[in-house]
């Protein structure tokens, strides 16, 4: 296969295998507010594609010291096809703060709860004790 040559036109012409084409359609007849066209729908999901694999410019720089072993395992992860490092690490903060998001609501819950159980057997035993 050549390599890819300067992209020069903002005209693409994507040719898709039958089995493709019947998911797109699926996808589209499934969601017929999101999208208004073909062009759209494959434009989006290129443009999801290389926010995954390919660092941004724009994006604020954050030093972190990876130690060995890990760095090794994140490159075999980019490698198997999991996206880049970034995004990958990316991911694993943004779903251990929303664990922790979600433990801390739990926790206020929980919390809550028993200061309302408190509260309220202090109003029924509220002349327990005084004699």
């Amino acid at each position: 296969m050549a390599p890819l040559g300067p992209l020069t036109t903002n005209r693409l012409t994507v040719r898709l295998d039958p089995e493709r084409a019947a998911r797109i359609e699926y996808w589209a007849s499934e969601n017929p507010l999101r999208i208004k066209s073909y062009n759209q729908l494959v434009q989006e999901a290129l443009d999801e594609y290389i926010d995954r694999n390919t660092p941004s410019p724009n994006e604020k720089i954050l030093n972190v010291k990876i130690p060995e072993n890990t760095s090794t395992r994140l490159q075999a992860l980019q490698d198997h096809g999991f996206g880049s490092t970034d995004h990958i690490v990316t991911e694993a903060i943004s779903s251990y703060a929303i664990t922790k998001l979600k433990e801390q609501k739990d926790f206020e819950f929980l919390d809550s709860e028993a200061k309302m159980m408190t509260n309220r057997r202090k109003m029924v035993f509220s002349d327990y004790g005084r004699e």
